[in-house]
């Protein structure tokens, strides 16, 4: 199966931080019918985990993929991923498509 063949509905970020002090985070995609898939794994120990940085990488995929295939990016609410939705609202609707939600819980 291919990402293009998908009816998608949300895009999931997750980190998760190791014993080590590596932060890893998880693009998952989940579809329509609930089936669930990890579009990538990164490791983000390097960088700086800024507002500005994480909307970079999360448009990245919302652009590979197709950004009016999503209706929401659902993550937690810490102050930069906050920050980071703030913008992809702001640029999602540059793309004169449906409404994109950011949601968190």
């Amino acid at each position: 199966m291919y990402i293009a063949d998908l009816t998608i509905n949300n895009l999931y970020l997750l980190y998760i931080i190791l014993g080590s002090g590596q932060s890893l985070y998880v693009f998952i995609i989940m579809t329509d019918d609930g089936r669930e898939y990890v579009y990538s794994l990164k490791n983000f120990s390097k960088d700086s985990h800024t507002g500005e940085f994480l909307s970079t990488k999360i448009l990245q995929i919302l652009d590979d993929i197709g950004i009016k295939k999503f209706c929401a990016v659902i993550s937690d609410h810490a102050s930069n991923v906050a920050l980071a939705k703030k913008m992809i609202a702001t640029q999602a609707s540059s793309y004169n498509s449906h409404v994109m939600y950011s949601l968190s819980h």
